[in-house]
């Protein structure tokens, strides 16, 4: 893991020391899961999607400045328990942008893969 955040597109949104984006393989499929709080339904969202997608489809929570540490722990926790799949990835927007902004950014990153946004 990095030691330390890194700004990522000109520093709009920022990369917690979960998992490195540029780590992940792009040009396959990608579940993108915007989130804002909410973390007892996130937490559900994000179990289910790790448990029942094939292991090579990637995941990337798009966080939209959360106030709730407890969402990047959760992605760490999943990562541990699931080590034999690809990571999920953790984008948090700097500054709460609201949903569409979130979920561009998060398409913007994830490109040229075909994208499935769960909400």
């Amino acid at each position: 893991m990095p030691d330390s955040p890194k700004a990522v597109s000109g520093g709009r949104s920022e990369v917690a020391p979960v998992v490195p984006w540029d780590k992940l393989e792009r040009g396959s499929t990608v579940v993108c899961i915007p989130v804002y709080g909410a973390y007892p339904l996130f937490a559900q969202c994000l179990r289910s999607v790790v448990e029942t997608t094939p292991r090579e489809v990637r995941v990337l929570v798009a966080d939209d400045a959360s106030e709730d540490p407890s969402i990047a722990r959760l992605i760490e926790e999943v990562n541990e328990t699931w080590p034999d799949r690809s990571p999920v990835a953790y984008v948090r927007q700097p500054r709460n942008a609201g949903f569409v902004h979130n979920v561009n950014e998060a398409l913007r990153l994830v490109a040229p893969a075909d994208a499935i946004v769960l909400n």
